[in-house]
C-alpha cells in the first residue's frame, strides 16, 4: 500500500504537467450476511459473505482522449483469460463533443436500467442478469446531441456466447439509445449475438430487444425494463422488472426501494439468458443508509420472496434477505486533503 500511495502521489502532483492523466481512484468492496429459506423448509442458507473488491481508475491522457479501469481484485485467474475478472479496461476518442469512439474491454451495450446498474448496488436480480456475460472486447461509435442529453451508439464486440463455450470468432451487433427528457429517461436497444456453441449451427443467433423507461424526481425514481429474447425467430425469454426509489434525509442519505421481477423462458442449459424452461418471480424491499459521519459507507437490508415453476430448477418458493455494509474508497480524493493537494 505504501509504494500505491507513493505512485499515487507522484501522478497526482504532476497532474497539471499531465492533463490529469488520473482523475479517479476507488477501491470498493461489499459484506454482507445472507439467509436463504424455503417456506416448507427443506432448505436453509445462512452464511458472511465478501462480494466485490473492485479498483476504479481513470483519467485524461490528453485534451481528447480518456480512459478507464475496473478490475475486480480476486484470486481466481478467470475461466478463459486474464481479462474475465477486468469489468472495463478502455480507451475514449471525442474529436468534439458529438463523436466519441470507443475500443477496449466494456459492458455491451444493453438497454434497461437493472443491467445499466453497478453490480455492487444491485441487492437482488433476475435469472437473466445472473447468466449475462456482458463484459467485452470490441468498439462503438456514439453520437451525443446537444447538451448531452440523447445518446445514439453503434457497437461490435465479441459476442457473451463466447463465455459458455463457444469459439471466439463469434460477435454481437448492438445499437442502443439513451434518452433524456428531464423527469423521463431511456435506455432502449436492439441487439443480436451469434452463438457458435457447441452442437449448433454456424448461423446460429439470438436476437435481443431491451426497452427500459424511467421516471426520476429530486426524491423519487422508478423504472421498467421489458425484456425480449428470440432465438432464430423462435421465442425464448421475456421479462419484466420495476424498481422504485425513495429517498429522504440530508444529502438524500436514506433510500427507500422495493423491486419485483417476472421472467419467463422456454430455454435449455445452452442457453446465455434464462437457463431453464418455466417462469419466476421476485419481489421484495429494503432500506440503504449513508451516514452522515462516514458518507464513503453503505448500510443495507432487504428481504425479497421468490417463487418459480417447476421448470425452473425443479421449482422453488422461499425467502430471501441480506444485512450488509458497502465501502467506496475515494483514494485520490483522501490523499488531496491529507497532503493538500
Amino acid at each position: 500500500m505504501a509504494s500505491l500511495s507513493l505512485l499515487v502521489a507522484t501522478r497526482v502532483t504532476a497532474q497539471d504537467e499531465t492533463d490529469n492523466r488520473i482523475t479517479t481512484l476507488r477501491f470498493e468492496t461489499r459484506s454482507e450476511m445472507d439467509y436463504d429459506r424455503s417456506i416448507d423448509g427443506t432448505t436453509e442458507k445462512c452464511g458472511i459473505y465478501g462480494r466485490y473488491f473492485n479498483l476504479h481508475m481513470g483519467g485524461n491522457l490528453g485534451s481528447k482522449v480518456s480512459y478507464y479501469l475496473r478490475q475486480r481484485i480476486i484470486a481466481d485467474p478467470g475461466t478463459h483469460n486474464f481479462f474475465d475478472n477486468t469489468d472495463f479496461l478502455y480507451v475514449n476518442y471525442m474529436p468534439n463533443e458529438h463523436w466519441r469512439f470507443r475500443f477496449g474491454k466494456d459492458a455491451m451495450a444493453v438497454g434497461g436500467f437493472e443491467y445499466d446498474g453497478a453490480p455492487i448496488d444491485v441487492f437482488f436480480n433476475g435469472i437473466y442478469w445472473d447468466n449475462f456475460y456482458c463484459f467485452q472486447l470490441g468498439a462503438g461509435l456514439s453520437y451525443i446531441s446537444n447538451e448531452g442529453k440523447h445518446t445514439l451508439t453503434a457497437q461490435v464486440t465479441n459476442s457473451p456466447y463466447n463465455g459458455f463455450g463457444a469459439d471466439y470468432g463469434n460477435f454481437a451487433y448492438n445499437l442502443m439509445w439513451s434518452g433524456n427528457f428531464g423527469h423521463f429517461q431511456t435506455l432502449w436497444s436492439a441487439n443480436v449475438f451469434d452463438k457458435g456453441l457447441p452442437g449448433t449451427n454456424p448461423g446460429d443467433h439470438l436476437a435481443y430487444a431491451a426497452v427500459g423507461n424511467k421516471l426520476k424526481f429530486d426524491r423519487f425514481d422508478i423504472y421498467l425494463d421489458l425484456l425480449t429474447h428470440y432465438d432464430n425467430s423462435s421465442f425464448v425469454y421475456r421479462s419484466m422488472i420495476s424498481c422504485f426509489n425513495l429517498y429522504f434525509g440530508k444529502d438524500k442519505g436514506w433510500n427507500i426501494f422495493g423491486k419485483a421481477i417476472y421472467e419467463e423462458g422456454t430455454g435449455d442449459a445452452d442457453d446465455v439468458l434464462f437457463p431453464y424452461n418455466g417462469r419466476r418471480a421476485r419481489v421484495g424491499g429494503g432500506v440503504e443508509i449513508h451516514p452522515g459521519y462516514c458518507p464513503d459507507l453503505r448500510y443495507h437490508a432487504f428481504v425479497a420472496y421468490e417463487k418459480t415453476s417447476s421448470g425452473v430448477a425443479g421449482g422453488y418458493e422461499g425467502l430471501c434477505g441480506s444485512v450488509g455494509i458497502s465501502w467506496n474508497i475515494n483514494m485520490l480524493k483522501s490523499l488531496q486533503r491529507h497532503y493538500n493537494w
